[in-house]
């Protein structure tokens, strides 16, 4: 089970912004830390972006594909002018 949660959203209908909350346990409790921010003009380089730091190679596979298809709709929304919407 990943212990973080990804929020991603559209920033002036052009730049993708990732807020990734890393989530710790301390005494049966969940204690959440500040997001590690991201941004970029395309799913591409939020990718290269997301490779280089090391938290996101502890995803679950089923976290990265999912992170995957939210960029991709995230650029397309961007592209067709559209609201973004993350599932």
């Amino acid at each position: 089970m990943d212990t973080s949660y990804i929020l991603i959203r559209i920033h002036n209908k052009k730049t993708i912004e990732l807020h990734y909350f890393i989530c710790s346990l301390y005494y049966n409790s969940i204690i959440y830390s500040y997001p590690i921010c991201f941004t970029a003009n395309s799913s591409y380089v939020m990718f290269i972006l997301l490779s280089l730091h090391k938290s996101f190679h502890f995803l679950t596979t089923e976290h990265k594909l999912y992170l995957g298809k939210e960029l991709y709709k995230a650029e397309i929304s961007i592209q067709l002018n559209q609201k973004y919407i993350q599932e």
